[in-house]
């Protein structure tokens, strides 16, 4: 009897672990962060608008946008949920996050990434200059996937 209740003290005590683990664990999907001198309102809706007409021809590759109603918002384009690009024209930098192996996992978004970025007058340098942003593998691609609901092996061609 005192052997079972010690089993399942130690099964409890196991259980404990276990989702101290999984809550805990930390991950994250890096980014290759660009900064660029602030649009006017003007120019960055122009920006917006484009993003938006592109994401139309490339809807049916599985990559959405979020660009929300207002036309100063933030926008992000998404692999089947999981993030691609992230633009934000804030006050004091125009800033453009590149997600790992963005390129890699949806190709057709590069060409509008491109054209955008040419547009754009580059302030500072990149916060990861001369880094590889390399896709989350492993454990934590795993914790990713089932904890966070990002799946990183997500294509969208």
């Amino acid at each position: 009897m005192f052997s079972l209740v010690v089993g399942i003290g130690i099964l409890y005590w196991c259980l404990w672990v276990a989702a101290a683990f999984w809550v805990f664990y930390p991950t994250s999907l890096g980014s290759e962060l660009k900064t660029f001198t602030p649009l006017s309102p003007e120019a960055y809706a122009r920006v917006r608008s484009s993003a938006i007409e592109h994401s139309k021809t490339i809807a049916g590759k599985g990559i959405d946008i979020n660009a929300g109603m207002d036309p100063a918002a933030p926008f992000a384009f998404y692999c089947n949920g999981v993030p691609l690009l992230l633009v934000d024209n804030g006050h004091i930098a125009l800033t453009v996050n590149v997600m790992a192996n963005a390129d890699e996992r949806a190709p057709s978004l590069k060409s509008f990434r491109e054209e955008m970025l040419s547009q754009l007058v580059p302030e500072g340098r990149p916060l990861n200059a001369g880094q590889a942003i390399e896709q989350p593998a492993g454990l934590e691609a795993f914790v990713l996937k089932y904890r966070d609901g990002i799946d990183v092996s997500q294509q969208c061609r």
